[in-house]
């Protein structure tokens, strides 16, 4: 018998009871960690509450709806799963950097401090250590870096850097180009 929704017998017993963290906290934990799990599941619960079908193909699907309304660019997205952990999965700079611009507020003290914590805790920053809050993101072959720097004339900068098939050490490369920001 499949799942269902309805009244509970008189009979019945709570065997297990509960309540999750709020979703902030939730999303907080994902990002500091960057915990595919969690990104995973998200992804399914936001397909069921926005467009009732809770799995990847619903999770996406008000992923496209939700970047649309926004005016977000998306050249050549392709999203496959919540993580970002599919080799198929393809995404912008200039939708990671505009993303993050438009939802500023409600995810930069989400993010980890570079060179402080979380996954940006070995990050080698000089010029932006503390004052850079990001996202890593890695697969073979692909490193990137997404979020904000304080700089000293321009305040907040959002920026997303994306290496692909670098030869060298693109995490190098990424750290040095944000510190280079930080002077700003």
């Amino acid at each position: 018998m499949p799942p269902a929704v309805g009244a509970a017998p008189l009979e019945s017993v709570v065997l297990w009871d509960h309540r999750s963290a709020p979703l902030q906290a939730l999303e907080s934990h994902m990002l500091y960690f960057s915990d595919n799990h969690y990104a995973e599941q998200l992804l399914r619960t936001v397909g069921g509450e926005a467009v009732q079908t809770a799995d990847d193909a619903g999770g996406i699907e008000a992923e496209r709806q939700f970047l649309q309304r926004r005016g977000i660019p998306t050249p050549g997205l392709r999203v496959y799963d919540g993580s970002g952990l599919s080799p198929e999965d393809r995404v912008a700079g200039i939708t990671l950097a505009r993303l993050l611009e438009d939802q500023e507020s409600a995810l930069y003290m989400l993010l980890p401090m570079g060179g402080r914590q979380g996954t940006l805790d070995d990050y080698d920053f000089t010029t932006a250590l503390g004052r850079v809050r990001a996202k890593t993101g890695h697969i073979s072959g692909v490193s990137a870096l997404a979020g904000y720097v304080a700089t000293p004339r321009h305040g907040r900068v959002t920026f997303a850097f994306l290496i692909d098939g670098s030869p060298g050490d693109p995490d190098a490369a990424i750290v040095s180009a944000v510190d280079r920001l930080a002077t700003f």
